[in-house]
């Protein structure tokens, strides 16, 4: 029983770290909205390691048996993956374009 407890919460990882990092994400982008003066730049260091977390979860992922969480950690931490590393470019060339 107690084994089987700990195979479940072994292959829910990448789903919940998921979770918390479009959460952490959100979270990130509505507190850069109210912050007076932000730099920039420590934002978008903020998302590169959201960035990066979102790369660890799909080798979580991949890394554990079932299949369908293979897929769907595949799939959601992808294009989780995809869309901010086009936020992240798009903010990087916004502080190209405002800085001096």
């Amino acid at each position: 029983m107690e084994g089987d407890l700990q195979v479940i919460r072994k292959e829910s990882r990448p789903i919940i770290f998921t979770l918390i990092l479009v959460i952490a994400t959100f979270a990130v982008f509505f507190i850069s909205r109210f912050v007076n003066e932000p730099y920039l730049t420590i934002f978008l260091g903020l998302f590169a390691l959201i960035d990066i977390g979102f790369i660890v979860s799909i080798v979580m992922g991949i890394r554990t048996k079932k299949t369908n969480i293979i897929i769907l950690s595949v799939i959601v931490n992808g294009l989780c993956f995809v869309l901010l590393t086009i936020f992240l470019l798009l903010v990087g060339f916004g502080i190209g374009f405002s800085e001096a």
